[in-house]
């Protein structure tokens, strides 16, 4: 009935009918040991919904779509951790939900420093090892790297990498137990010593046959 007293027909409004939007109560982001955790909160959501996950790199760059995004919920409440982030960088991330109503932006979150990281050399794995061994070192910024091996006697083995110049970042590399010549080499404890720019770094590793 309207104000000027006029009936309209009677209406059935089936429960198909009624849309609840999606609505964000809150979020958060920060970094977290080695990652960035992002969580926010719903207070509705519709029937069928889901989460697009987008980063930008920098204060300028562009958003884009991260193509590994495992979200973690309980609930209304749900969890985002970006393993993938380099020290010493800078993120920004963007949250698009995508329900009955479309594709749209949830939230944005503000720039998210990762703290610097020094030069870094990691115990080969595996340790003892047999036929082969993964060293993982990182570096700080771009520079010129050594990487050798050497025997208890501290005569050098192998040069895995000669001095050339290598990326900021992590880098990997497999040794497989043979000298420069590609022959086999004996049991026993080796070194590995790192060498980038001005800094050197030395671990030990055992070679059993």
């Amino acid at each position: 009935v309207d104000r000027h007293g006029n009936m309209s027909p009677e209406a059935l409004l089936a429960p198909e009918d009624v849309h609840v939007a999606t609505l964000l109560q809150s979020f958060a982001a920060g970094f977290k040991g080695s990652a960035v955790e992002i969580t926010w909160v719903l207070s509705e959501a519709g029937a069928d919904f889901g989460f697009e996950i987008l980063r930008a790199e920098g204060t300028r760059a562009a958003f884009e779509k991260l193509t590994s995004t495992e979200i973690t919920s309980d609930g209304l409440s749900f969890t985002f951790v970006d393993t993938s982030v380099e020290p010493g960088t800078s993120y920004s991330y963007r949250v698009d939900v995508i329900d009955e109503a479309g594709t749209r932006t949830l939230f944005e979150t503000e720039a998210i420093e990762t703290p610097q990281m020094q030069l870094t050399l990691q115990q080969n794995h595996p340790n003892p090892f047999n036929p082969s061994t993964s060293i993982v070192f990182y570096l700080p910024a771009a520079a010129p790297v050594t990487l050798e091996i050497y025997d208890a006697a501290g005569r050098r083995v192998s040069r895995l990498f000669d001095g050339s110049i290598q990326e900021r970042g992590t880098h990997t590399v497999e040794w497989r137990g043979t000298d420069d010549a590609g022959r086999t080499v004996s049991s026993g404890v080796y070194f590995y010593r790192l060498r980038a720019g001005k800094e050197t770094i030395s671990r030990k590793m055992v070679l059993l046959r």
